[in-house]
């Protein structure tokens, strides 16, 4: 196996797209989360506990990785289970 070469200004230039990309993610993240809590579709105990793992998210390399572990899990639970990490709120 040879090494690849990628210059240190591709690099510097992806890396600054990637952290955009995440920032907007994230931002997008917490407003679908408040969308969702305003209109009813998820209770205020999972609005808090979802913004809080989306506002880790913006703490460096760790808190993205640990945000993303939380949604990625709430995620495959709800899929693979057939139910929700949280109660629904009765209409």
């Amino acid at each position: 196996m040879g090494n690849i070469e990628v210059s240190t200004k591709a690099l510097a230039k992806t890396g600054a797209i990637l952290r955009t990309a995440g920032t907007a993610a994230g931002i997008g993240g917490l407003g679908i989360t408040v969308y969702q809590a305003l209109s009813g579709q998820i209770t205020g105990k999972e609005a808090a506990v979802d913004a809080f793992f989306g506002a880790v998210g913006f703490i460096g390399p760790w808190g993205a990785a640990i945000s993303v572990g939380y949604f990625g899990g709430k995620f495959l639970y709800e899929h693979f289970s057939g139910d929700t990490l949280f109660d629904k709120p009765t209409q």
